[in-house]
């Protein structure tokens, strides 16, 4: 124990110096191999074996590149080189080699998993659901692979949008389109910029439309209509519906009237007062009024002749807005 001791010592300065060789320890404190071996382990000393460096098969070499060019499983670098199970495992272990240690089992299951990404349009989480894994794991298993399903769908939904660009040139309506394509993939290639909303553009068209039949015809009739133009992406309800989207066109047939839902009224002030009057003051009936006005010739803002319901209204909305008449500007 005390000869060792010594010989530890000067090891540990000696060693400051450069590396050692089994054989110069060996030959420095008279010791057997196995013995210098383990004094320079005990140390954590590095040490050059003194065996001369084997020589590599041309055979192994090939494998051994294969190896170290990725971390390959098992049954992958025997499929490559069609050797047994066992050769497989000598070689790596003859020459320190570091390998991918999936099982044969989990193997094929990635390799169903690329076959997947590539074949079907399955989100991540949906493939982890069928083989019991996360989708982060889908995920690194397609980074691995070096797998780039965004490159791969571009290029698919590229040809979808092409598809669905000459259907709209031929004429086929929205709701056509949704259901050949579904709305998935509709929303994919939209996302993707490969195409502007679908469904904005669409409406925008029948908006378009509905603006010009307004100016050539009345808004009750545009409703009735049923031009496949004014149906797609779907009908307009309601007559309010359609003047608002003339006026959102900048189309008003009378652009002296404003929005009635805010209450008064749009009608010229010299009627308003001339009705206010005669009520109040002459205490006149409703239709006395109107016949009055009908006679006089006066119309309303619209161009139609004045009715009792229309003169009866007039004249609320005129007092609840304290006798102010409401502005269209």
């Amino acid at each position: 124990m005390y000869k060792y001791r010594e010989i530890d010592k000067e090891l540990a300065i000696f060693a400051k110096n450069g590396d050692k060789t089994v054989k110069d320890v060996m030959d420095e404190y008279d010791l057997n191999p196995a013995q210098a071996k383990s004094r320079l382990k005990k140390l954590n000393l590095e040490y050059i074996n003194i065996r001369k460096p084997q020589k590599i098969k041309e055979s192994h070499l090939i494998i051994i590149g294969f190896i170290k060019k990725e971390k390959r499983t098992i049954l992958e670098i025997m499929d490559k080189f069609n050797i047994s199970d066992s050769r497989t495992r000598y070689i790596i272990k003859k020459y320190g080699l570091t390998y991918n240690k999936l099982t044969n089992k989990e193997f094929l299951r990635n390799e169903q998993i690329l076959k997947l990404l590539v074949e079907d349009d399955k989100t991540y989480e949906e493939i982890g659901n069928i083989y019991g894994i996360s989708k982060q794991r889908i995920r690194q298993l397609a980074y691995k692979s070096n797998f780039k399903r965004y490159a791969i769908r571009k290029v698919k939904y590229t040809e979808i949008a092409k598809e669905i660009l000459l259907d709209i040139k031929l004429g086929m309506l929205y709701s056509e389109i949704r259901e050949k394509y579904t709305y998935a993939v509709i929303r994919n290639v939209c996302s993707r910029g490969l195409l502007s909303n679908l469904y904005t553009d669409f409406i925008s068209k029948r908006n378009t439309t509905i603006t010009k039949k307004y100016k050539e015809t009345i808004a009750r009739k545009i409703i009735e209509s049923s031009d496949s133009e004014l149906l797609n992406p779907n009908k307009i309800n309601g007559l309010s519906n359609i003047y608002r989207i003339a006026c959102e066109d900048g189309f008003k047939r009378y652009p002296k009237i404003g929005n009635r839902n805010k209450g008064g009224t749009f009608e010229d002030k010299k009627i308003l007062r001339y009705i206010t009057k005669k009520r109040d003051k002459d205490g006149w009936s409703f239709r006395r009024i109107t016949d009055k006005l009908q006679r006089l010739g006066h119309k309303t803002l619209t161009g139609k002749v004045f009715d009792t319901p229309n003169v009866y209204y007039k004249y609320n909305a005129y007092k609840k807005n304290k006798y102010k008449r409401v502005s269209y500007d």
